[in-house]
């Protein structure tokens, strides 16, 4: 589990690496904080297309919603 301060700095030193901006959404997603969560695997996904696996979990309410979204993006 990587803390979400962790990830904003590997995103400051190297922000091209898909795969932090990818783990800082599903660390906004844990925090309910959907509306950053959506913009941090949108960067990943435009960053790295080839390996950005979905969230494995779909949330209810709010999140559920953001993870449908997300689905039908990358479909």
């Amino acid at each position: 589990v990587y803390k979400r301060q962790d990830l904003d700095r590997a995103i400051e030193l190297q922000p091209d690496l898909g795969k932090a901006y990818y783990n800082r959404g599903l660390a906004y997603r844990s925090l309910e904080n959907y509306d950053q969560a959506i913009l941090d695997f949108g960067q990943a996904i435009q960053i790295s297309t080839s390996w950005v696996p979905l969230p494995t979990s779909k949330p209810t309410g709010p999140g559920r919603e953001m993870t449908d979204s997300i689905t039908r993006a990358l479909c």
